[in-house]
């Protein structure tokens, strides 16, 4: 990306996986030679989402793990950058493993207790690290 000298990169999502580990390896068949540097933090899924605190250190965690990567932070010396959320930032699908898809487990996870602390939370730290303004009447809302 570098090379091409863009202007501007949008960092369409996905910036963290807060659903995730990070382990050392993936078992994925379209993957096999993948490796990552393991992230020291914990998939926001096992969590209590009545704790806030936990919560947060947990989604900061994620947030530098990825900002540490070398190659990132050559890019964005040169680059400037606009932020968008997706799924990731928060928890897969803001709210829970949708592998089930189902529509039952859905409502279920909505109500899961501690649901609007995780949403939150993860947008909190996602304006802690993008460089955009929160909107002026709803704090809590990404975008306009």
């Amino acid at each position: 990306m570098k090379s091409v000298d863009p202007d501007l990169f949008i960092f369409n999502g996905d910036q963290i996986y807060a659903d995730n580990t990070c382990p050392y390896s993936v078992k994925n068949k379209n993957y096999p030679f993948w490796k990552n540097i393991p992230g020291n933090f914990s998939s926001v899924d096992d969590l209590d989402w009545n704790n806030v605190s936990k919560l947060y250190d947990e989604f900061l965690a994620h947030w530098e793990y990825n900002r540490e990567d070398p190659h990132l932070q050559d890019f964005l010396k040169f680059t400037s950058l606009y932020s968008q959320a997706d799924d990731h930032e928060v928890n897969d699908n803001y709210g829970g493993l949708w592998k089930f898809l189902n529509p039952s487990f859905k409502e279920e996870l909505h109500n899961k207790t501690g649901y609007r602390n995780l949403v939150k939370t993860g947008i909190d730290v996602f304006f802690k690290f993008s460089p955009i303004e929160r909107n002026q009447t709803d704090p809590d809302k990404i975008g306009i």
